[in-house]
């Protein structure tokens, strides 16, 4: 019975972190149309917006990467829920893995943020 509840609270964190990564995203759109709407003047002045936005451009592909690995996992978890209850723990080197990978992703986007928020 832990290892069903096992699986359970990881398909469920999973579910989590996709959620924020999605907010990411959205996130992301909103500080893109943001850099379009600073005024030259400041593009000019500070000479870090081009940074900040190629950062957030190069930071989709890792969140897209990191969702859909997520996604794949968060399925297999629920096939195996499925099929059967009574199945061994989820691999928590997996699981560790990608809490890494979120974290990492997690700062890179606030250490943009932060900067963006500076200009």
């Amino acid at each position: 019975m832990s290892s069903h509840i096992n699986i359970l609270n990881r398909h469920l964190q999973y579910r989590l972190w996709i959620a924020e990564l999605d907010s990411l995203v959205e996130q992301i759109r909103v500080l893109n149309d943001h850099m379009i709407e600073l005024p030259s003047v400041v593009k000019k002045a500070s000479g870090r917006p081009d940074l900040i936005e190629k950062s957030l451009t190069d930071l989709r592909q890792p969140i897209d990467d990191l969702r859909n690995k997520m996604h794949l996992r968060k399925m297999e978890l629920a096939a195996m829920l499925k099929n059967d209850p009574l199945t061994k723990p989820d691999d928590a080197r997996v699981f560790g893995a990608m809490e890494k990978e979120y974290q990492a992703i997690r700062l890179r986007f606030d250490s943009i943020k932060a900067a963006l928020t500076r200009l």
